[in-house]
C-alpha cells in the first residue's frame, strides 16, 4: 500500500492489520528461560559468584548475600586485613569522603565493581560504595 494511502487512513482512524510478530522475538522467552547447572554457573562466573543470589547482587544490591550470612573471612583489598564482616570493616577503617561514589563500591564479599545505584562514597548497606579516588588514597 502506498505511503500516502496508509497516512490517510491513519488519520481516518482505520487501524492496519499487523503481524503480531513482528517486533517480538519469540525465541527470547526461550533463551531467558534457560536451566544452566551449576558447573555451567561457575565456568561463566567462576566458583564464587556461582549462585543465582551472587550473580544477582552484581546489578541488583538487594540480592547480595551479607558476609555473616556465609561465615566467611574477606581480606580487604585496601589494607589486607582479613575480616569477618566486611562491610562493618570498610565504614570504620575506610569511611569514604561523603561525595558521589560515581556507582562504584564493594560487594560483601571483598570484590571491587562498578554499577551500584548512586549514592555517597562510604555508604551503603550490604554493597560499600567508595569512589575511584578513596580507593587509590
Amino acid at each position: 500500500m502506498p505511503q500516502a494511502h496508509r497516512n490517510q487512513r491513519r488519520r481516518e482512524g482505520i487501524s492496519l492489520p499487523q503481524d503480531p510478530g513482528a517486533l517480538y522475538d519469540f525465541n527470547l522467552d526461550e533463551e531467558l528461560e534457560l536451566e544452566l547447572d551449576e558447573e555451567a554457573m561457575e565456568a561463566m562466573f567462576g566458583p564464587d559468584l556461582a549462585g543465582d543470589n551472587d550473580i544477582l547482587g552484581m546489578w541488583i544490591p538487594e540480592h547480595v548475600c551479607e558476609s555473616e550470612d556465609r561465615e566467611e573471612v574477606v581480606v580487604c583489598e585496601l589494607c589486607e586485613a582479613s575480616v569477618g564482616s566486611f562491610n562493618q570493616h570498610m565504614k570504620r577503617s575506610h569511611p569514604g569522603c561523603g561525595r558521589s561514589a560515581n556507582r562504584q563500591g564493594y560487594r560483601s564479599n571483598g570484590s571491587y565493581v562498578d554499577g551500584w545505584f548512586g549514592g555517597e562514597c562510604g555508604s551503603g548497606n550490604p554493597y560499600y560504595l567508595l569512589c575511584g579516588s578513596c580507593r587509590r588514597a
